[in-house]
């Protein structure tokens, strides 16, 4: 059964594949930024990135320099690679389509008065502008992003406004997503295209776009 939106305390979203269908536009820089150099490895990079979504980009290039390259990355190339991969994706994020109903989701759920927030691996700063950009900021009380850890953000939006964990729901399309969500006893809802691609475990109720509101919140 599809947890409904109807009688939360707060709703927390992460971002990408979430309220925006960006996920693939980060896949391809990955990929690009060491498909000149790295090429043997760029299979490898796409699928620890799709595996590993909600995750931030500097863990991941921790990974993908001192596992698969076998080197130690210093601070200096990891701020390297965030900042071209930056450069190459914030732009496409503005301009990338939404999740189908997910601004009228988050108008309805305002309408409501059930207050949104933001769970996402991006940069905060990033992720800030981001929102704003797309003038979806006053929709969210909060948005926050790396370097604070998924489950460590949606305990300080739980503390800062006093919501019940078990009257709130988290809505996401990683794994990270639901294991933050349920290390702090959030009930989790997940996006996905279609069931076969979800990451989750069994019996996590799925959904691939949100319908009309009454439909979503039902």
């Amino acid at each position: 059964m599809t947890p409904s939106f109807y009688d939360r305390e707060a709703v927390f979203f992460d971002f990408d594949g979430v309220i925006v269908d960006s996920f693939h536009v980060k896949t391809r820089a990955f990929a690009a930024l060491y498909a000149d150099d790295y090429p043997e490895i760029v299979e490898d990079v796409i699928a620890y990135h799709n595996a590993n979504g909600g995750v931030s980009r500097h863990r991941k290039f921790e990974y993908f320099e001192g596992v698969l390259l076998g080197r130690a990355p210093t601070p200096q190339r990891l701020d390297d690679l965030a900042g071209r991969f930056a450069e190459a994706v914030v732009e496409a994020v503005i301009a990338s389509p939404e999740i189908e109903g997910a601004e009228r989701l988050l108008a309805d759920l305002q309408a409501q008065g059930t207050p949104c927030y933001v769970a996402s691996g991006t940069p905060e700063e990033e992720l800030k502008m981001i929102v704003a950009r797309r003038r979806l900021a006053p929709y969210f009380r909060a948005v926050r992003g790396a370097p604070a850890e998924k489950a460590e953000i949606l305990a300080e939006f739980i503390a800062a406004h006093g919501h019940d964990p078990a009257r709130c729901l988290m809505v996401g399309d990683a794994l990270t997503d639901y294991r933050a969500a349920a290390l702090v006893g959030v009930p989790f809802l997940g996006v996905a295209s279609c069931a076969e691609a979800a990451p989750f475990p069994p019996g996590v109720s799925i959904v691939s776009r949100f319908g009309a509101p009454r439909e979503a919140l039902a």
